[in-house]
C-alpha cells in the first residue's frame, strides 16, 4: 500500500468495515457520556471475536481493521480500564494486525484521520463537531504532508542551483503551507478547554504485550522527516533544545508508516539543506552572489518560515490547552510538552536566520544570463 497521501488508498480504507462495526460506532458517544465501561467492553469483546475469526484479509482491511478496535481502546482506557486487561482476548488480534500491516498494535493519527469514514460512518469518541474540526484539519494537511515526504529524496539528491531543486523547493514549502491552514481551522472551531478536557484523555497510552504504546493524535505524523531535511540532520548534539527534539522523534518513529521509517535513517544522515545553503554562503563570501544560491538559500528560508508560522500558532494552541487550571494531562498524546513545543520553535526560528541571504550580495540579474 502507499502513503496516507495517495488517495485511493485511503478511500478504499474508509469505504471497509470488516468487524462489522458501524452500529457500535453510531452509538460510541453515547456510551463513553455514559461512561458505561461495560458497553464499551462489551462492543471491543464482539469486535475483537469478529477479527479473530476472520482469516488474515488484505492490508486494506487490517488497517480498517485496527482503526475500529482502536477507538474502542482508547474509550475504555479513557474511562479509567487498561482495555487488554478487560478484554484479553483483544491482544492476540492486534498483534497479528500489527504484523500483516507492518504498524504498531494499536490505532495512530492516520486511523483517525485519513482512514476514518466521512457522514454518518465517521468514527468519533464524543460525536462533538469540535472533535470533527479536529479529524478535518488533519485530514486537510496529512495527504499534503504526505506529498513534501516524497519531495525530500529529490530535495537532497539536487544541487542547489538546479533548477529542479527550485522546483521541488517551491512545492514543498506550499505542502507545508497546508499546516498553517489546519492549525487555522483548529483555532477558529476547537477550543483549548475542549480539547484539554474532552477530547486528549482520549489519546491515552495503553499498554500492549508489556510495552506501552501512545495515543493516536500526533504520534506518527512526519513532521521530523521535514525537519531532518531541512535542519535536523546535522543538529548541535550539545546544544540542548536540538538533543531534546532528536529523543523525542526518535521515539516517535515506530509509529510512522513502514515507507517513513525506513527514510529516518536515510534522512539522518545528512547532510541539511540548512547546513548546505550556509556552507555555499560562506564559500560565496561578501563578494556578488550566483542569483541561483540567491534563490535556493530564499527557497529554504521560506519553507523554514511557512514551518515557523505553524509551529508558533501551534505552541500558543497548546499553551491554552495544557495550563495547569485547564488540563488533566501535563504533556501532548506524542509525550511532547510545551517546553519541548518552544524549544522547536526556537530551533525552526533560528535556522529560518542562518540561511536568510544577505540582498546586497546578490549579484546583476545580467550575470546569471550571461553565466
Amino acid at each position: 500500500m502507499s502513503g496516507p497521501g495517495n488517495h485511493r488508498d485511503s478511500r478504499l480504507v474508509r469505504a471497509l468495515d470488516p468487524l462489522d462495526a458501524d452500529e457500535t460506532y453510531r452509538r460510541l458517544p453515547e456510551m463513553n457520556a455514559a461512561a458505561d465501561v461495560p458497553a464499551l467492553v462489551g462492543a471491543l469483546r464482539r469486535l475483537a471475536g469478529n477479527a479473530a475469526a476472520a482469516p488474515d484479509g488484505t492490508p486494506y482491511e487490517c488497517r480498517a481493521a485496527m482503526r475500529d478496535l482502536g477507538l474502542l481502546l482508547g474509550s475504555i482506557k479513557r474511562h479509567g480500564v487498561e482495555p487488554v486487561t478487560a478484554v484479553p482476548e483483544v491482544e492476540p488480534v492486534l498483534l497479528r494486525l500489527a504484523a500483516r500491516g507492518d504498524v504498531v498494535p494499536r490505532d495512530t493519527v492516520h486511523h483517525y484521520s485519513v482512514w476514518n469514514p466521512y457522514g454518518e460512518r465517521q468514527r468519533s469518541y464524543t460525536g462533538s463537531s469540535q472533535e470533527s474540526a479536529l479529524i478535518d484539519s488533519v485530514r486537510l494537511s496529512l495527504p499534503r504532508l504526505s506529498q513534501a515526504v516524497e519531495l525530500c529524496d529529490p530535495l537532497t539528491r539536487a544541487e542547489l542551483t538546479d533548477p529542479e531543486f527550485l522546483t521541488a523547493m517551491g512545492s514543498f514549502r506550499a505542502h507545508l503551507a497546508s499546516l498553517d491552514e489546519a492549525i487555522e481551522l483548529v483555532n477558529g472551531r476547537v477550543t483549548p478547554a475542549f480539547f484539554a478536557n474532552e477530547l486528549r484523555p482520549y489519546f491515552d497510552e495503553v499498554t500492549i504485550d508489556g510495552r506501552v504504546w501512545r495515543g493516536g493524535a500526533g504520534a506518527g505524523l512526519p513532521m521530523p522527516l521535514l525537519d531532518l531535511v531541512l535542519w535536523a540532520a546535522d543538529h548541535d548534539p550539545d546544544d540542548d533544545d536540538s538533543a531534546g527534539y532528536a529523543e523525542f522523534w526518535a521515539g516517535g518513529v515506530p509509529y510512522a508508516l513502514p515507507e517513513w521509517r525506513r527514510r529516518y535513517a536515510e534522512l539522518a544522515g545528512g547532510p541539511s539543506l540548512v547546513a548546505r545553503v550556509t556552507a555555499a554562503l560562506d564559500e560565496a563570501g561578501d563578494g556578488p552572489m550566483d542569483d541561483r544560491l540567491w534563490a535556493a538559500a530564499t527557497a529554504v528560508e521560506q519553507s523554514l518560515r511557512a514551518l515557523l508560522s505553524f509551529r508558533a500558532k501551534h505552541f500558543t494552541v497548546a499553551r491554552q490547552s495544557y495550563q495547569e487550571d485547564v488540563r488533566l494531562f501535563s504533556v501532548g498524546s506524542s509525550g511532547g510538552s510545551v517546553e519541548l513545543l518552544a524549544s522547536i520553535v526556537r530551533l525552526t526560528r533560528d535556522n529560518a536566520r542562518v540561511v536568510r541571504p544577505r540582498r546586497s550580495a546578490r549579484s546583476d540579474p545580467e550575470r546569471l544570463s550571461r553565466a
